[in-house]
């Protein structure tokens, strides 16, 4: 022998340093799961050792249950209707309310057919509005009532769903969500979203509009004003349940536009419908704008006698 090693010594000893390598890794690899799924047995098993005997397993709708039964806050807003206002119109608006005493606003930022009171970019874009220049803005809305501490909430009618294409429709809903968050990105607090036609059939349009808005925004607090056709339906609590699941806050309105009786009277009749819905899913009430101090005084004095205090006007 001439002292040398085999021809593929070299190579085979290679082979088994890198199979021993991988066997080593392999190994780490599966010690390292085990390591992690006994931790989270062992984990679990301690939590199941000092839970209590007699507590009752969580119910699965307990986490519905709860967004339901509890109101994010409570606001009492006073109306403020954008239309055909200027800049200096609600600085002066907003300076009387502060001096009343006021915390919060009200602003009504489209009309009953959903038009825009307000000059919007997204509008803009979308091309629904092209001389914007008589209009607000939303930057205004919102410095004026920081200067003085007041919570903005906005509310806009939807009329997507009102649309009977559904190409068109979803395009709407789409351009509504951009339109919230909008407002939301400007420095707006909340949004109301009110549909007076939507029934239960158009109930997933309303809800995508919702679930839009917290695509883009997921922190937008958005509430739903409850249509009167989904409230008197056969299903009410299933619908409101469903509603509830999408937006953060509901409200029910103590206006019925078609009756000529007063408006403390009709608020006290709607109070007295629909008080269940509102203390089970604590609903904001929305009222109408009281015209004279007698009225106003009336209308707290009834909110205040079925233990409401959160509500909103509008127009």
């Amino acid at each position: 022998m001439n002292g040398r090693a085999p021809v593929g010594y070299h190579r085979r000893n290679s082979y088994k340093k890198k199979r021993l390598r991988n066997v080593i890794i392999i190994s780490a690899v599966i010690l390292l799961v085990l390591f992690v799924v006994f931790l989270i047995i062992g984990n679990t098993l301690f939590k199941k050792a000092n839970t209590p005997d007699d507590e009752e397993p969580k119910d699965k709708t307990s986490t519905t249950e709860q967004k339901n039964n509890t109101a994010p806050y409570s606001i009492q807003a006073h109306n403020i209707d954008l239309t055909g206002l200027s800049s200096s119109d609600f600085s002066d608006k907003l300076s009387a309310l502060s001096k009343n005493g006021a915390t919060a606003v009200s602003i009504k930022c489209t009309d009953k057919e959903g038009k825009l009171l307000y000059a919007s970019d997204i509008a803009k874009e979308f091309g629904y509005q092209n001389n914007s220049s008589s209009l607000i803005s939303l930057g205004t809305l919102t410095s004026s009532a920081n200067r003085r501490d007041i919570f903005t909430s906005a509310y806009m009618t939807v009329a997507s769903v009102n649309e009977k294409d559904a190409k068109t429709r979803s395009v709407m809903i789409a351009y509504e969500a951009a339109l919230v968050c909008e407002m939301i990105e400007s420095g707006i607090k909340e949004v109301l979203l009110r549909c007076p036609d939507a029934s239960p059939e158009n109930l997933n349009d309303i809800l995508s509009i919702a679930n839009n808005v917290k695509l883009i925004n997921k922190d937008a607090t958005v509430g739903i004003e409850i249509p009167s056709k989904i409230l008197s339906s056969e299903l009410a609590s299933e619908h409101i349940d469903k509603l509830a699941t999408s937006f953060d806050f509901m409200a029910l309105t103590m206006v019925e536009p078609s009756k000529d009786s007063e408006t403390v009277e009709q608020v006290d009749a709607l109070l007295t419908t629909h008080l269940f819905y509102i203390l089970r899913y604590n609903m904001r009430v929305l009222i109408p704008p009281a015209e004279d101090e007698d009225t106003k005084e009336a209308l707290q004095t009834l909110l205040t006698e079925n233990s409401i205090a959160n509500w909103q006007e509008i127009s």
